[in-house]
């Protein structure tokens, strides 16, 4: 990653464990992934704009499995591509009786 990162000619700072360990208690600063990756390299002073950091979420974007198996190994039904009726796993889809926003997971059936 760290050559990946080179590449974009911007700048890029590494350090140990331990320098980054010493700069965030310098700072009295709590650990947290975020404010470890903040204190990488020759820290004097820290300012944090904001009290919290920018969580994303990773959804799985379903299974490779092309076919349902049963106990023996034989299929019993086949899994289509995605998407699915022009739904993915993971998009937003609005329940139009509640009026509840939720992620589906749809799921394809065979009459």
């Amino acid at each position: 990653m760290f050559n990946t990162l080179k590449t974009t000619r911007l700048r890029v700072i590494t350090s140990t464990g331990g320098q980054t360990k010493f700069n965030r208690r310098k700072q009295k600063l709590p650990s947290s992934h975020c404010i470890d990756a903040a204190c990488v390299g020759e820290v004097n002073k820290l300012e944090f704009k904001t009290t919290q950091a920018l969580v994303a979420i990773c959804k799985g974007q379903g299974g490779r499995q092309k076919a349902a198996v049963n106990k023996y190994g034989y299929p019993i039904r086949y899994n289509p591509l995605k998407p699915i009726k022009g739904w993915n796993s993971g998009d937003l889809g609005l329940n139009m009786e509640t009026g509840e926003v939720g992620r589906v997971n749809p799921r394809s059936f065979i009459k």
